[in-house]
């Protein structure tokens, strides 16, 4: 997929959940079923189906949207257990580290996406964005506890990164 392509694709897609979350705040204002929050829930459930129908991919990045999110949460329990127990023990060993991560993502959406993703995670700050030699971005990110720049490097392309591209292109390359 060109740049432009991936662009207008992610807009499109934008658009899409903007509408489903439309039809999910008017819907029950029209067409009560059982009243309070279960009838805005049917009724996003319904535009999503709606939707799909009208285009596929739209289930799609809502499906990886939601393992995304899922994985984000996830990351952020364990991350905040591994911070708690590091900093209850009585001599802490730190491992600050800033490792450079080049990346795969380029379009400003899902450079903001990372860098947020990583940024919400304790322990973890996205600090830097610089173009690097080939053209592509370099995300400089803090560390409280790096032992390995290689393992976290290969964990947040593996993780956060490798989701993003399955939400924004629908691959993982």
């Amino acid at each position: 997929m060109t740049r432009s392509e991936v662009r207008s694709l992610q807009e499109r897609m934008v658009t899409l959940l903007l509408i489903n979350l439309l039809i999910a705040v008017i819907a029950p204002q029209l067409f009560t079923l059982f009243g309070g929050i279960t009838d805005y829930f049917l009724a996003y459930a319904a535009g999503l189906v709606v939707l799909i129908l009208a285009d596929r991919r739209y289930g799609r990045v809502t499906f990886w949207s939601v393992i995304f999110l899922v994985y984000l949460i996830w990351e952020m329990i364990l991350a905040n257990i591994a911070l708690a127990w590091l900093i209850l023990q009585p001599r802490p060993n730190f491992h600050p580290a800033i490792v450079a991560i080049p990346l795969r993502v380029d379009t400003g959406l899902e450079i903001t996406m990372l860098a947020s993703a990583i940024t919400l995670t304790p322990a973890t700050l996205s600090m830097e964005l610089m173009r690097n030699e080939q053209g592509g971005f370099t995300l400089y990110v803090h560390g409280l506890q790096v032992e390995d720049a290689d393992k976290m490097r290969a964990k947040i392309r593996n993780g956060f990164e490798r989701l993003i591209l399955l939400i924004m292109r629908g691959t993982d390359r």
